[in-house]
């Protein structure tokens, strides 16, 4: 058997590809909810102690939680928990001033 032969050149480097499309938008957190304020999709707000996400652009013409064609509910409120116990008796207070004696003529 004859000895291997020496490697060959590398070639060219080929063209990069096109960019893919820019994807979606992430959810943007836009506080609480603004009834008139403008929205994209995406925008997330507060309301009522719930969070919901806009499914549509729209101009907030009504409040979230009775809009589904315009908003996403993401997590409810959850419900009240029990009343604590009653705080400790504060300090009494500095005693006032000494009224003064009337002075009649």
């Amino acid at each position: 058997m004859g000895a291997a032969g020496i490697n060959g050149t590398n070639g060219t480097n080929g063209t990069n590809g096109t960019n893919g499309a820019t994807g979606a938008t992430g959810v943007i957190w836009d506080n609480a909810f603004q009834l008139g304020s403008t929205y994209v999709v995406g925008d997330a707000v507060s309301y009522n102690g719930s969070t919901y996400i806009a499914t549509t652009n729209n101009s907030g013409p009504s409040t979230p939680d009775g809009d589904t064609a315009d908003w996403s509910l993401l997590g409810a409120a959850g419900s009240n928990g029990a009343a604590g116990a009653a705080g400790a008796a504060g300090a009494a207070g500095a005693t006032g001033a000494m009224a003064q004696p009337e002075h009649r003529e």
